[in-house]
This record gives C-alpha cells, sequence and structure tokens, in this order.
C-alpha cells in the first residue's frame, strides 16, 4: 500500500469509496455524477488538498482537507455553481426533501464557528474491504502534516456521533479535544479540534 496525493483522476474513485462509506447522507443522496464533479472541482482549487491510499492500481481510500473552507464553498458557489447544477436539480426533482438540506449544507461553514488559521478535514474515507487495517488513520495523519506544512495552526474535523470508528482515529491524536455538538442534516456530530502540528503544546484561541 502507498499513498499519493490527490489529482483529478481519482475523482470517480473517491465519489464511489464516499458512497460506500457514507450511504444516505446528504451528499451521497445527490448522486455520484454530483460526487464526481464535486471532487473533479477538488483537484482544481487552491484550498482544498487531498491524499489516495492505492494497493496496485487500485485506490483503496481518498481524505481531503481544506485550508479555508468558507473560501472553498464561497468559490464555489459562485464561480463554478454551473458544474455542479444539473446534478443538483437532477436529484431534487426525484427527492424534494433534499432542499432543505442543501440550504443547511450551503450555511456549514458558519456553523463550526471557524479559528483564525485553521484547516478542516473535509472527508477520510476507505472501501469497506479495506477497513481495520490502519489505512485510515494513515491518511488523516498525512492530511493534518500537509495542512501544518500549508500554515495552518490547527484542524477542525466534523464526525457523526455513532461513527466510532472515525471518532476513535480522532481521539488517538495528541491533544484532539471535543469542541461542540452540532446537528447537522438531521445526524447528530461531534466537531473536534487540534492544534497542529499534532502533539504541539500550544492554548487555542480565546473563545474556542
Amino acid at each position: 500500500m502507498e499513498t499519493k496525493p490527490y489529482t483529478r483522476a481519482y475523482a470517480r474513485d473517491a465519489a464511489e469509496i464516499h458512497m460506500e462509506g457514507q450511504p444516505g447522507t446528504f451528499l451521497t443522496r445527490l448522486g455520484k455524477d454530483f460526487l464526481v464533479r464535486l471532487y473533479e472541482l477538488f483537484a482544481e482549487l487552491p484550498y482544498v488538498f487531498g491524499s489516495v491510499a492505492m494497493d496496485g492500481e487500485t485506490v483503496i481510500g481518498v481524505g481531503f482537507a481544506a485550508t479555508d473552507t468558507r473560501q472553498l464553498f464561497r468559490t464555489i458557489k459562485y464561480q463554478y455553481w454551473y458544474r455542479l447544477l444539473w446534478p443538483i436539480v437532477r436529484q431534487v426533482l426525484r427527492d424534494p426533501g433534499l432542499i432543505s438540506q442543501l440550504i443547511q449544507s450551503i450555511r456549514y461553514p458558519n456553523t463550526l464557528r471557524p479559528l483564525p488559521d485553521e484547516a478542516e478535514i473535509l472527508f477520510v474515507g476507505l472501501r469497506r474491504h479495506y477497513m481495520r487495517q490502519g489505512i485510515g488513520p494513515r491518511i488523516l495523519d498525512e492530511l493534518l502534516e500537509e495542512a501544518s506544512r500549508r500554515g495552518a495552526m490547527r484542524a477542525v474535523g466534523t464526525v457523526e456521533k455513532k461513527n466510532r470508528a472515525v471518532r476513535w482515529m480522532i481521539a488517538r491524536l495528541a491533544g484532539a479535544r471535543m469542541d461542540q455538538e452540532i446537528t447537522l442534516n438531521g445526524r447528530k456530530m461531534i466537531v473536534y479540534r487540534v492544534e497542529l502540528p499534532v502533539g504541539v503544546q500550544r492554548e487555542p484561541p480565546a473563545g474556542a
């Protein structure tokens, strides 16, 4: 197994891994075409980066982080909306209940009370056959190291409360702390924060 920087060529694999690991969630319900287009954008925009895990020529895991989530959302919403519009409209026509979740997701960055110089772990996922082999933690560690290298002083991540595997993956990090509990698209989520580089002794900003 080896890891590589994420590129546009892996967008379809990332979409498949997302749908396999998060069935029934909002982004998955928007469909594979939407996810492929979204992850193609992730390869093009400067505010996001990723890592893929490979077993030979097979993509078995993927992770993404943003150096500025609000700017990422803003750029997609105002400059690249046309690339995502059709798959969204198509799925909303089939499932009108997606509209309220779409509005909530657009407001998501402000829900986290973002802190200065903070990166966000957007997603870490694996193909089911490769779970529980230490690959997810390795991808997460690489994302955090790269975020620190790019100047982030801390990182934030949102995990579904019942997802014990990912919560453990974050809790093992030296200095990781539970910051708040939120509800997103009807799911209870826990917001975690950790100072970077992992293990550094630094007090979080006042009010954090």
